[in-house]
């Protein structure tokens, strides 16, 4: 069986973010809260408290994402063919002849979709409560899943921004220092700063600006081969240090853009898949068949009675429309 790009992307995107995310938490824990604030700064309190608290976030951090990356996602639903719709006490979906919804995809072959039962075109199988499948984590995501997956996202910019705050001010300062030289090295500006390839194959004067900051630290380093090991990877430029703290903010604002985005979706009580199909069922509706329970024999002539939900741009939700 072929292996897909999807499913490269899934074994080698969650091992690049874990290796991260344990570099980042050396880098924190000790880089910046021993070497840094108590063995350099001689801070001992606030490293000592640096040193806590980010453990107490990292734990909760590390936790979620090896739960969502490596914990099997929900089981897909069993082959089978539909149940019989009197058997049915529960709203269903239907499709405009009013017969239960299947899944004719990949390998599916017909099976039943019950209500929230989405396809993920990656994994072939249809699951119940379907989210969203996320290369990130390399896996599916369901409803049951989410609140793992909020906690991941929230928590991300939280530990990156606190973890980060200690070395800012020196870290600018080394930026700087880098930048400056980055403009009057006399290789960078030939090969760096007159070359087209600066503005095109990275990103434009965003990539550029960055492309020639990492130039900077290159030459910083090879300008200053005799001066002994520092204590800290933050006592003297390092471009490990630029890099660390460059990708955790770039990973930071992705995942509060997408808390945000994921946190409104579930106070409104939806899927990511059914937001995105939102709009096309107002061109596209889907039937729903809504059946009262037959332990109620009083009202038996109501359970015949058939609800059709349409969606409707409206703020006060779908229409319903009832006929015998």
């Amino acid at each position: 069986m072929a292996i897909s790009r999807y499913q490269v992307v899934d074994c080698v995107l969650p091992a690049i973010i874990v290796s991260y995310i344990f570099w980042a938490c050396y880098f924190s824990l000790l880089e910046i809260g021993v070497f840094w604030l108590i063995r350099v700064q001689q801070k001992y309190l606030l490293g000592g408290c640096y040193v806590a608290f980010m453990t107490l976030l990292f734990i909760p951090l590390i936790s979620s994402f090896l739960y969502l990356w490596l914990v099997p996602p929900v089981m897909p639903m069993p082959p089978g063919p539909p149940p019989p719709k009197d058997s049915l006490v529960e709203p269903h979906e239907t499709n405009e002849n009013g017969d239960l919804a299947i899944c004719n995809r990949d390998h599916c072959n017909g099976n039943w979709k019950p209500p929230r039962t989405h396809h993920c075109s990656i994994c072939k199988v249809c699951r119940p409560g379907f989210d969203h499948h996320c290369h990130w984590v390399g896996s599916c995501l369901s409803l049951a899943d989410m609140n793992v997956f909020l906690c991941l996202l929230w928590i991300t910019p939280i530990t990156v921004g606190l973890g980060s705050l200690p070395i800012m001010p020196t870290l600018a300062c080394q930026v700087k220092e880098a930048y400056i030289i980055a403009q009057s090295d006399e290789w960078i500006l030939t090969n760096w700063w007159s070359w087209f390839g600066s503005w095109i194959f990275f990103g434009g004067p965003f990539g550029r600006y960055i492309g020639a900051v990492i130039l900077g630290y290159r030459t910083i380093a090879s300008q200053r081969p005799d001066i002994p090991k520092a204590l800290s990877m933050i006592e003297e430029p390092h471009l490990g240090t630029f890099l660390t703290i460059a990708f955790g903010s770039l990973l930071a604002l992705f995942t509060l853009a997408l808390g945000l985005v994921c946190s409104w979706r579930t106070l409104k009580g939806l899927s990511t898949i059914e937001a995105l199909r939102q709009s096309s069922d107002v061109h596209h509706p889907r039937a729903f068949t809504a059946r009262r329970s037959p332990l109620r024999p009083a009202m038996a002539h109501e359970s015949q009675k058939r609800i059709t939900m349409v969606a409707e741009p409206s703020e006060d939700g779908p229409t319903i429309e009832t006929a015998p």
